[in-house]
């Protein structure tokens, strides 16, 4: 990797790693999981930057290794509890979308920034979670970081 190539990796990492670390607890709970998830996602962005920073979205690329980074370790964490309901409910991309929006408190347009989708999709995908869930888990959704 070259010099150049490292920075825009430090620059991306830096300005991403405490949403990743927000959306990892808010799935796993305050959890050595959760920091673990973000720290295999910060070397998987090192060993395949190259390739990502030539993808068409640079942020769908970097939410895949996310996504799959905090799958991987919420099913090798015993008694995760109620941490991650919505990802058990609902189709993956629409719980990352309602986990964004509702437990952390994100605007849709940062929810699509960080998730590397246009803001259109994150209100599709956040609506979705609104009709996808039952009708008694959509009061418990609840707006801002209070509920992470």
């Amino acid at each position: 990797m070259t010099g150049v190539e490292a920075a825009g990796l430090d620059a991306f990492v830096e300005r991403r790693r405490g949403p990743y670390r927000r959306y990892a607890v808010a799935r796993l709970g305050r959890t050595p999981a959760a920091g673990e998830a973000v720290e295999q996602v910060v070397g998987a962005l090192a060993a395949c930057w190259p390739r990502l920073v030539c993808e068409h979205s640079l942020a769908a690329g970097a939410w895949g290794l996310v996504r799959e980074a905090v799958s991987l370790n919420g099913r090798m964490s015993l008694g995760q509890g109620e941490a991650d309901v919505l990802h058990r409910l609902l189709p993956v991309a629409v719980a990352d979308a309602a986990v964004l929006h509702y437990r952390l408190g994100m605007r849709l347009t940062e929810a699509a920034e960080l998730m590397g989708v246009e803001p259109s999709a994150a209100a599709g995908l956040v609506l979705a979670a609104e009709r996808g869930l039952p009708r008694a888990l959509v009061g418990e959704l609840a707006f801002g970081p209070g509920k992470a």
